[in-house]
């Protein structure tokens, strides 16, 4: 079952650029571009710095969805660019617009230039379950041990 995530277009720029949308059928995420304010028309993230960009968009979900912003694998693996935080978290009762921090963790090196318009990090929708806690004593055992009880191999 579809549910509808309403988007606002904040930077009409987008519109020229392509609005967000998923880039195949398989595709899991859509990609976020830097929609900087102004006239900037791009950034150099020095190693070692984080930067928090706009992207242009705000989204309104359903109470039982969020919204998870994540790496793109290519920068994050090939340039060392990543989400500040590992995994951005929005709830759905934010619906300001979207910020993507960046995390430049290379440690010398060049600066990574970020232009106007570049896809900088993806968004992915997620079910919510809000679960019904009970409070009990305790555990019995399992025998399955603590955090790597399974090895390293």
């Amino acid at each position: 079952m579809k549910q509808i995530v309403e988007m606002q277009i904040i930077d009409n720029r987008l519109l020229e650029l392509g609005v967000p949308d998923y880039a195949t059928t398989g595709a899991a995420a859509i990609d976020l571009r830097a929609m900087f304010e102004g006239d900037r028309q791009h950034y150099s993230l020095m190693p070692g710095e984080t930067v928090l960009i706009p992207t242009g968009i705000a989204v309104k979900m359903p109470d039982n969805m969020a919204m998870h912003i994540l790496s793109r694998a290519g920068t994050g693996v090939n340039k060392g660019i990543v989400v500040a935080h590992a995994t951005g978290l929005v709830d759905s009762d934010y619906y300001l617009q979207i910020f993507v921090g960046l995390f430049n963790r290379n440690r010398s090196g060049d600066a990574f230039i970020i232009n106007l318009g570049d896809r900088i990090a993806q968004m992915m929708f997620t079910p919510i379950i809000h679960p019904e806690f009970r409070i009990v004593a305790g555990f019995e055992d399992n025998g399955r041990g603590g955090f790597g009880h399974t090895g390293v191999s």
